[in-house]
């Protein structure tokens, strides 16, 4: 059994200043987006239940939801990274 060929995809390598910029800020909110949803994870079970509580300056107002049971269609997406 022989191995297969490789095959090697060519890299595209943009000069856009306005993008790079754009990825560099994207890559920082990241960090943050991270840091957001954990601490809100982390917040949650304290007020759970709650429809209004006062803390400080801040109101935390809160409610049940129901969620609709439903079957998602197989689908193909493009999913990215940046690295």
């Amino acid at each position: 059994m022989s191995a297969q060929p490789h095959t090697i995809t060519p890299v595209i390598s943009l000069a856009d200043h306005v993008l790079e910029k754009k990825l560099s800020r994207l890559m920082e909110l990241k960090t943050l987006a991270s840091e957001y949803n954990k601490l809100k994870k982390e917040l949650k079970p304290l007020f759970e239940g709650e429809d209004k509580i006062q803390v400080g300056s801040f109101t935390i107002t809160g409610q049940y939801k129901d969620r609709k049971a439903y079957q998602v269609p197989s689908t193909r997406y493009w999913d990215w990274q940046v690295k």
